[in-house]
């Protein structure tokens, strides 16, 4: 399977909506300008490579979670996906995982 941006925006957004994140990573302020959401994960394409990216400070300033093709990133994003399920799972039931 060919990973699209379409994959990997979606699983950036499910994580965002798990873990509480801002859905956004840029909001409109009453003062004229944008503010970075801090915690909000985003991919981008930069220079030929993927990044997954989080937000950390209203500056827009970001952290490397991530860089490298499609693929990696994809699996990257799956862990995470894995890792926030066991974490509901271990909620859930009250199991240590």
């Amino acid at each position: 399977m060919r990973i699209t941006t379409a994959h990997l925006e979606n699983l950036t957004d499910w994580v965002n909506a798990e873990k509480g994140y801002p859905r956004e990573a840029f909001k409109w302020m009453a003062s004229g300008n944008y503010e970075g959401q801090i915690g909000h994960i985003l991919c981008k394409r930069s220079s030929g490579s993927w990044h997954i990216e989080q937000i950390v400070t209203k500056g827009g300033g970001v952290r490397d979670l991530r860089s490298g093709t499609a693929r990696e990133c994809y699996e990257f994003l799956r862990g995470m996906q894995e890792a926030i399920m066991l974490d509901h799972f271990a909620e859930r039931y009250g199991v240590a995982v």
